[in-house]
């Protein structure tokens, strides 16, 4: 007897078990397949204006084409008039009765060979002056181009990191950094975001481009701030947004530097925040870098531990 009560009990704690592992791999199976992950929740979120086109729509459209195309159908036209009608044909010939021969003037050109001119370096601009008494006079003056020496003061700034949330998201980041000094910018940046599960996987794409101004241009200290765009892109599809940024490089040694970005925004119909803070390991142009990048986009949150490489010029 208590062999068996045994085995009842036992079957019924397997039979307990087995139900629990069913019902929540079900659950597990059915959120991934109705996108609850978190970059299904962000483009939910970011697309919450859109609706599917009705089957009305569809019909309206069909009916417009239909009638379109009946009204623009043309029957042939009869054509009036016959054919073309085959007359004879003349071929005037040119009278030579009042042909009278003409005159044929010679005239003289005299070539008068120039003295050869001094030959000039490639970084010269040759030009000729010719004055009353036809002579020639050669001038030269060397070619001025300020904007060389204006753009071999710009500092550029190359990204590409590598990050994940230890969960199921990694990023990969890459940015472009051009900066005046003390001027105008350009900064773009684009992420890709990939979440891999047990029964999907899922990514996004989402950048900025943004115009920027020096505001602080010292020996261990700049500081900029700009103005832009947001933008994401899926298979789906793709959204924009305003943004503002703004960001810092400072020297803290002659080895290390601390950097730090944020941006605000919009992308759809949701906000965008993002902002991160890194320090880096310069070894000359080449910087190793590592550090901590938080996302969120309508409440949803990606946060990102990364490590990559910058390179300064």
């Amino acid at each position: 007897m208590c062999a068996l009560k045994f085995l009842g009990r036992s079957k019924t704690r397997q039979s307990t078990i087995l139900i629990a592992f069913v019902l929540v791999f079900g659950f597990c199976l059915t959120s991934d397949l109705y996108g609850q992950g978190k970059l299904g929740r962000v483009r939910e979120t970011v697309r919450r204006h859109e609706t599917p086109p009705s089957e009305n729509t569809h019909h309206h459209q069909d009916n417009n084409s239909n009638e379109e195309k009946h009204r623009n159908h043309r029957s042939p036209q009869p054509c009036y008039g016959g054919g073309a009608s085959l007359g004879s044909v003349f071929m005037t010939t040119p009278s030579f009765n009042n042909h009278r021969p003409q005159r044929i003037i010679h005239e003289h050109i005299h070539v008068v060979e120039p003295a050869p001119l001094a030959l000039t370096e490639p970084g010269d601009e040759t030009y000729f002056d010719q004055d009353v008494s036809d002579s020639i006079m050669l001038s030269q003056r060397p070619i001025v181009r300020p904007w060389e020496n204006y753009f071999k003061t710009w500092s550029k700034r190359l990204t590409a990191t590598y990050g994940s949330d230890f969960d199921e998201i990694a990023q990969g980041y890459f940015g472009l950094l051009l900066q005046s000094p003390g001027g105008f910018g350009l900064d773009t940046s684009v992420m890709m975001l990939r979440e891999n599960s047990a029964t999907f996987r899922d990514h996004l794409w989402i950048g900025d481009v943004n115009l920027v101004y020096e505001v602080i241009n010292s020996s261990d200290f700049r500081a900029r701030i700009g103005v832009g765009i947001n933008w994401l892109g899926d298979s789906y599809g793709g959204d924009s947004g305003a943004n503002l940024t703004s960001g810092f490089d400072w020297q803290l040694s002659p080895k290390w530097i601390l950097t730090g970005e944020t941006d605000f925004g919009n992308l759809g119909d949701s906000d965008l925040f993002r902002g991160e803070l890194s320090i880096g390991r310069q070894f000359n142009n080449a910087e190793w870098t590592t550090g901590y990048r938080h996302t969120d986009i309508g409440g949803t949150s990606l946060g990102s531990v990364f490590t990559g490489f910058r390179f300064r010029f």
